[in-house]
């Protein structure tokens, strides 16, 4: 999870408690599995990280939480990255857990990756990573 996803998904979330509990919704769907953190990735990074540890502690939510470490985390990725057609300017949190998933899964899942407005049967693609990709043919 990008820290960023905070105010900008949950806007007033330190005030608002409808805001705060559609937070918690969404996290309840994470159910016992690993939520992967980049807490240096944004300058407020700390405060949304605290904030969301607090909703999975006093909501006791079963997720097991860790977190990217500082700095040597991009610097490995923008290697691994180097000698493929990839080429982005700043690793996203979700090109690193890409990268993470792919060398210690079996099998992996991207939702939103399709990078068209349409599949190959010319079916409208309803979420995008990137919010609504309209009819960009690339990203």
């Amino acid at each position: 999870m990008n820290p960023s996803v905070v105010p900008h998904d949950y806007k007033g979330y330190d005030n608002d408690s409808d805001v705060r509990e559609k937070f918690v919704r969404r996290l309840r769907l994470v159910g016992d599995q690993i939520l992967y953190i980049s807490p240096f990735v944004s300058m407020h990074g700390r405060q949304h990280v605290d904030f969301t540890n607090r909703v999975i502690v006093e909501n006791n939510l079963p997720i097991k939480v860790t977190y990217a470490p500082r700095g040597t985390t991009t610097t490995k990725m923008k290697r691994l990255w180097q000698d493929s057609e990839f080429k982005p300017k700043v690793l996203s949190t979700g090109a690193i857990m890409f990268a993470l998933a792919t060398s210690i899964c079996d099998q992996t899942h991207m939702y939103g990756f399709y990078p068209f407005p349409t599949d190959a049967k010319g079916r409208e693609i309803k979420y995008h990573y990137y919010g609504n990709i309209g009819n960009r043919s690339k990203h």
